[in-house]
């Protein structure tokens, strides 16, 4: 690494967290929050649909649940 240059950035996604160059937290629990309503309205429909099993309704809820711990069921605000 002698001779590489690196951009320095103020915002970058790591693994799917947002770092911030001032390790602003309320940044990623913002973006975790839009992150989550964009997920829910895709679905909205499907979760209303008439035609579609409440079964099949239950399934899909509880996989989003136990993909997304930290947005379903857990208060994001800072501690």
């Amino acid at each position: 690494m002698k001779h590489m240059t690196f951009e320095r950035v103020n915002i970058f996604v790591y693994l799917g967290t947002l770092i911030t160059a001032d390790n602003n937290t309320s940044a990623e629990i913002n973006n975790r929050i839009t992150l989550a309503n964009r997920s829910y309205f895709r679905l909205v429909n499907i979760l209303k649909a008439k035609n579609i099993n409440r079964k099949y309704k239950v399934i899909i809820y509880k996989t989003l649940k136990k993909t997304s711990p930290d947005v379903w069921g857990r208060n994001l605000g800072p501690e």
